[in-house]
């Protein structure tokens, strides 16, 4: 996935969670560094195949850290190389309608931080 097909802004985030693999029964920590609507980036040395399903979960800062974002998504694309942390693009395919809800409050809240800071 190109970063020109994105149809939701992202944001710089440090949010921790875990993710858990679809051939692994466990979960295991995970780091995004941006995030929006459509998905986020997972910073890893181990990444995914591109095409792969992941469910995460997470709880944004600032947030009740019992009320974690619960989502599945598919491996986009891959960064194993160059400048930049090394990681994978996930596309979110499933979230529920109160976690998309919390996302948009958050997202929107640091949009409007962004405008007003310049």
């Amino acid at each position: 996935m190109s970063l020109e097909n994105r149809t939701a802004p992202r944001v710089v985030v440090d949010v921790r969670g875990v993710l858990k693999r679809e051939i692994d029964p466990n979960f295991s920590d995970m780091m995004m560094s941006n995030l929006s609507l459509g998905g986020c980036f997972i910073k890893t040395s181990v990444p995914e195949p591109a095409g792969s399903v992941v469910m995460l979960r997470f709880s944004l800062p600032g947030s009740d850290v019992s009320a974690s974002i619960k989502a599945v998504g598919k491996v986009c694309w891959v960064k194993e190389g160059g400048d930049g942390p090394l990681g994978m693009g996930v596309q979110f395919v499933s979230v529920d309608d109160a976690d998309r809800s919390t996302l948009v409050q958050y997202i929107s809240g640091l949009l409007s931080e962004d405008l007003f800071d310049d």
